[in-house]
């Protein structure tokens, strides 16, 4: 969890709004690019973006370049998958999937970080926001505090039910990997909407 002063939570606020202003316009750029890669889409759009968003730092343009980039891709992916499926559907004389539209952002509840935009200590996050740096104290799950010296560099923010989250990759080693038989690992999928690490298919 991440708590701050109302100043400091206010810049958070802001600085989302700005996140997903500046996604929702970007997507549709990507949208209809046949290669929505990184890179090709940073060269296609950063000179735009610039003039479009003058006071957002530029790191943030990046950053929302990436979180664009995959959400199209895996859009697209998604589509090409509607239409193997949908090739079946209309042989059996199924209704068929509706298409897959552009990514959007609805609500204004997600930043993503790296390493230049926050810095995590132990009980500490300093992030840069759209009103400038800010410190904010971190409430670590004791599951989590185990593996902090783990962490990756990168993050993302998120606003869930009023309360703003950091959310964080690890690296974990085989041999570090904690033995708790209550930790279940779950990977959504295509044909199975579940697998389970217990192996199990839903």
């Amino acid at each position: 969890k991440i708590n701050g002063s109302e100043e400091s939570l206010d810049a958070l606020e802001m600085t989302a709004c700005k996140f997903a202003e500046l996604f929702n316009f970007l997507a549709p750029i990507a949208w209809e690019m046949k290669d929505a890669s990184r890179f090709k889409l940073h060269y296609r759009a950063y000179e735009l973006i610039r003039k479009e968003f003058p006071d957002l730092p530029a790191q943030y343009v990046i950053t929302v370049i990436g979180k664009v980039s995959s959400s199209v891709k895996s859009a697209k992916t998604k589509q090409k998958q509607r239409n193997l499926e949908n090739t079946f559907r209309a042989k059996k004389g199924k209704k068929l999937l509706k298409e897959v539209s552009c990514p959007k952002m609805k609500k204004s509840s997600v930043i993503v970080l790296d390493a230049r935009l926050a810095s995590l200590a132990e009980t500490k996050a300093k992030i840069t926001t759209t009103r400038g740096r800010f410190s904010y104290d971190l409430e670590i799950y004791p599951y989590v505090e185990n593996l902090w010296p783990t962490r990756r560099s990168g993050c993302e923010v998120m606003k869930i039910n009023g309360q703003w989250y950091l959310s964080v990759g690890f690296d974990i080693s085989e041999s570090s990997q904690v033995s708790d038989s209550r930790v279940l690992g779950l990977d959504r999928g295509v044909n199975n909407m579940v697998v389970g690490s217990d192996n199990k298919f839903h």
